[in-house]
């Protein structure tokens, strides 16, 4: 796979922010990069200094997922939520919920955010397109 194209961030209505990034490559393996805790370990980090110590994924509707961050210092951010829709290799729905710190709290509202992610067939890429409301 080849570095992916630049991300292309939208604001179809004031409500929602659509990001879409085309890789060179099959849906699939877009797909297992975006779901399969050890490789999640190897790109979804933060700046240098990062590691990713805890990355859970029960991928089944229903199922949970579980990200925490740590830097250098000892410093914590995590986020986890809900799948709500799975069809491999082509769309994600789940929640996404930021923990503040390593407190465990939740969002100040205790609101969810709501987001799909889809992996469309682009020639021999896939365009990862993922909507927040």
């Amino acid at each position: 796979m080849t570095r992916p194209a630049a991300l292309q961030v939208t604001t179809p209505t004031d409500r929602e922010l659509m990001m879409t990034r085309v890789f060179d490559a099959p849906p699939g393996m877009v797909f297992d990069a975006l779901t399969t805790p050890d490789l999640m370990k190897r790109w979804l980090l933060g700046p240098p200094g990062w590691t990713m110590p805890v990355c859970e994924v029960d991928l089944r509707v229903g199922g949970k997922y579980r990200y925490v961050w740590q830097n250098a210092d000892g410093r914590k951010m995590g986020m986890g939520g809900t799948f709500k829709e799975i069809v491999r290799p082509s769309r994600i729905v789940a929640t996404e919920m930021y923990v503040a710190r390593s407190t465990g709290r939740r969002h100040p509202d205790g609101r969810d955010e709501r987001f799909g992610g889809e992996l469309r067939p682009a020639g021999r890429a896939a365009a990862g397109v993922n909507h927040f409301t």
